[in-house]
């Protein structure tokens, strides 16, 4: 029970018919999502804040462990000229996302925990949040023994 040549090619033109159609599909899907991407409808806002659009960019981390000690004045420096435009509670968000690492995070978490932290502001918080980063990392373990 051999398969023909001819029965081959029937298979074969049929596997190329379907992989046409799914090529003419996946252009279609491709320049829907273009379409849909390009027209953002307005919605409707009851508290008058402008709807939540994340721009693209490209925030800098901050690693401190071992291996990396990356500059937290750089750091704190560069993510506040970006975030700058942004509403203090998307950039706290944002702050915490770019602190990699457990030493980083353990600093985040702990200011979440002190007293009084709930009760502020999402801008006091932001600000709490980078001056604690910045006394925690800003001097070297020599200047902190010493002290």
């Amino acid at each position: 029970m051999g398969t023909t040549i001819a029965e081959l090619q029937g298979v074969v033109a049929d596997l190329v018919s379907v992989v046409k159609d799914l090529t003419t599909n996946a252009n279609h899907v491709t320049q829907t999502v273009g379409q849909m991407a390009q027209v953002v409808p307005e919605a409707p806002n009851p508290d008058n804040t402008q709807s939540l659009c994340m721009p693209s960019m490209q925030l800098p981390p901050f690693c401190r462990d071992t291996v990396v000690q990356d500059n937290i004045p750089e750091f704190l420096e560069r993510f506040t000229q970006q975030s700058l435009h942004l509403p203090a509670k998307t950039s706290l968000s944002l702050l915490e996302q770019q602190c990699v690492g457990d030493w980083p995070r353990s600093v985040l978490y702990i200011i979440k925990t002190t007293q009084g932290y709930e009760g502020k502001v999402e801008e006091e918080k932001l600000n709490i949040c980078i001056e604690r980063l910045r006394a925690e990392f800003g001097e070297s373990k020599e200047d902190k023994c010493r002290q």
